[in-house]
């Protein structure tokens, strides 16, 4: 019986230091050559409530408000004279309590800077009442334990592109990251250059949507994004030995059953051609039902990105969270004139794929979406070739190759 071996995967969160929990005494605003972002407070939440509590309560005082929190002075003096009244003295019937984030924004130099302050006091100081834990706050910014960890691992695995492109950094904050490497802390990470409130948000909600830091919860990636990390990163991808999700991919090969009862077939993304991008072995330990699945079906699946031998491949065995569903059955075109007379139907299915096969044993598959919509064919089906017979076919069949390689390549 064949044993697939799930990778351990390296544990940045064994070289973790949660310091910097005491830094939430300075909430200093980032850098002046980052686009700045404020924290958003809604009325009604957990965090908003917190800091209208801090405001109203009867121990704050101007000198808390301008040397605790950090406030400008003008400002500090402006939000107790507004709670206060026009006697200056708290807890009289001229009060003007804050009922609103809105009331506070309003006052008379208070703005995102200050209200980030404020939040952050609130949350260092037991003012936010809420079932979520905080660890510390870097740059006004609050941080779980989870997300510290997410966090970390993102910055330290992710390459440059991705801190780039997908998270969104000022691509000088990116190469500051990937510089400072191996990254320990959040305060060695905060002390990076460019990297701010705005690189910290969007660093820990990425890390956290992307499951970084969380080996039980699936990352959504495409088959075309599998064979990317393959060639790019290999095992050091960070979703490698982790579960994915892979909601359409086209089986390619037929399904081949052992006596063991391991099912192993290879898949293509939807939109692009090719026959085998990737390989999906089903093990007999999950339990799952595999004796639906036809050439050509479209199908979806949850596994573990893993290696075997010299082979990357998508892992099913572990019955409770893994699964292939059919999406839709697969529909496959075979010679010329077979897809020349099947052409409307073909045309009104366009979930299923194209297999192309020469009586002289030329083969190639391309998914539907792609086929229909080459330039060679402008809606129609080509006008058969000048030659006859089996000829026919082969000919045909190379020419549409090259067509497609030429046309997909340039996507």
């Amino acid at each position: 019986m064949e044993h697939r071996v799930r990778p351990s995967r390296f544990a940045w969160w064994s070289l973790l230091v949660l310091g910097g929990v005491g830094c939430v005494e300075e909430a200093e605003a980032p850098a002046s050559d980052e686009s700045y972002t404020p924290l958003t407070l809604v009325d009604g939440t957990p965090e908003a409530n917190g800091v209208l509590r801090l405001l109203n309560d009867v121990t704050t005082t101007v000198t808390r408000l301008d040397i605790d929190v950090g406030l400008d002075r003008r400002a500090a003096v402006n939000l107790i004279g507004h709670r206060d009244g026009s006697d200056g003295v708290v807890g009289t019937a001229d009060d003007d309590a804050y009922d609103t984030v809105q009331e506070v924004d309003d006052v008379a130099y208070v703005g995102p800077a200050a209200m980030d302050r404020l939040y952050a006091y609130a949350l260092a100081n037991g003012w936010i009442e809420s079932e979520v834990v905080y660890v510390g706050i870097w740059e006004a910014v609050p941080f779980t334990a989870d997300q510290v960890r997410a966090t970390l691992e993102l910055v330290n695995l992710a390459s440059e592109t991705e801190l780039d492109v997908d998270v969104a950094l000022d691509v000088r904050a990116a190469a500051a990251i990937v510089a400072a490497r191996p990254i320990v802390s959040l305060d060695q990470l905060a002390a990076c250059s460019y990297v701010g409130t705005t690189a910290l948000t969007r660093l820990r909600d990425y890390a956290v949507a992307q499951g970084y830091g969380d080996a039980t919860l699936p990352v959504e990636l495409s088959v075309l994004d599998l064979v990317r990390e393959v060639a790019e990163r290999g095992e050091g991808s960070p979703h490698f030995g982790r579960p994915v999700h892979v909601a359409r991919a086209i089986v390619t090969t037929n399904p081949s059953t052992s006596r063991d009862g391991n099912t192993a077939f290879d898949v293509a993304d939807p939109t692009a051609g090719g026959v085998a991008q990737f390989r999906v072995f089903v093990s007999a330990a999950a339990g799952a039902n595999t004796g639906f699945l036809s050439l050509f079906d479209d199908v979806s699946l949850t596994g573990t990105f893993t290696r075997y031998g010299d082979v990357f491949e998508l892992l099913l065995d572990d019955g409770l969270v893994h699964a292939v569903t059919l999406n839709k059955s697969g529909v496959a075109y075979e010679h010329y004139r077979t897809i020349q007379a099947a052409w409307a139907s073909t045309a009104a299915n366009p979930e299923g794929a194209v297999r192309l096969v020469s009586s002289a044993g030329y083969t190639f598959m391309v998914p539907l979406p792609v086929f229909l919509h080459h330039p060679m064919w402008r809606g129609a089906p080509p006008s058969a070739p000048r030659t006859s017979g089996n000829e026919q076919d082969y000919n045909w069949n190379i020419a549409a190759q090259n067509a497609l390689d030429a046309w997909l390549a340039s996507r």
